[in-house]
């Protein structure tokens, strides 16, 4: 986790779990982002498609 928040200049900011499903998991980081990390083989493209729709 703390590589990866090192990539956007994150790593200083608090972590909390946000919510666990079937398919990702979401943390809060500090009070402006969320982090969502997608645990299966799917890419999220479609999701972000529709996001963006």
């Amino acid at each position: 986790m703390d590589s990866l928040l090192k990539r956007w200049g994150l790593q200083r900011y608090d972590v909390r779990p946000l919510t666990e499903g079937t398919n990702n998991t979401g943390y809060y980081v500090g009070d402006e982002f969320v982090l969502r990390i997608h645990r299966n083989a799917i890419t999220p493209s479609y999701e972000h498609a529709v996001l963006r729709a």
